[in-house]
């Protein structure tokens, strides 16, 4: 794998996670199963990510999880094939634990169904880091790669779940600095 981009490392990367970059190449990435505190939208009346982060971050401190990256933030299914018009905002957040053996799973009671703690399976993707601010413009930009990459081997892949963004960094980091991934994942049909 090349290297890893320069990042400020805020928080440990969930047990088996892989290693974030490259920055503006698409790779495929192997991920372990995980386990993540979810906050839904609807659930929430609000598609706003300081209100998803909130209701997360409360979440953690009263269950004493420490904070890992990445934030994973997923999007409609439909986000695949957007690639212009005005900004879909993510349908969820997810805090990532640390191990699959922290915790329980279900749901958050003092949250009022906001949150949600769940076990995602292992899973593939296609991957591209991004440098920037964790805006719409580079979204898309990143999502178009994506769609090239995946039009340029029309056999080998098949999208099988919602794209979502990984955000490694924190709003404390100046945006030129921070680093995220747009993923879509992926059911590999013929190995590389």
């Amino acid at each position: 794998m090349p290297d890893k981009p320069f990042m400020f490392n805020e928080a440990p990367l969930p047990e088996g996670f892989p290693p974030v970059g490259p920055v503006g190449q698409v790779i495929v990435k192997k991920y372990p199963a995980y386990r993540a505190a979810v906050a839904d939208a609807e659930a929430l009346r609000s598609a706003d990510q300081g209100t998803m982060f909130n209701a997360l971050f409360k979440h953690i401190k009263r269950e004493k999880i420490a904070m890992t990256a990445p934030v994973e933030m997923l999007f409609p299914l439909d986000d695949v094939n957007q690639t212009e018009g005005n900004p879909k905002k993510p349908n969820a957040m997810a805090f990532m634990y640390r191990s699959t053996a922290q915790g329980q799973t279900g749901e958050d009671e003092r949250s009022n169904g906001a949150v949600v703690v769940k076990d995602f399976p292992a899973q593939t993707v296609l991957s591209v880091a991004i440098r920037g601010g964790y805006g719409r413009s580079p979204y898309l930009k990143a999502s178009e790669q994506l769609r090239a990459y995946f039009e340029a081997h029309p056999d080998q892949f098949k999208v099988v779940g919602p794209p979502r963004v990984l955000g490694y960094n924190s709003p404390f980091v100046p945006s030129f600095l921070r680093v995220s991934e747009v993923q879509w994942p992926v059911e590999q049909t013929i190995d590389d």
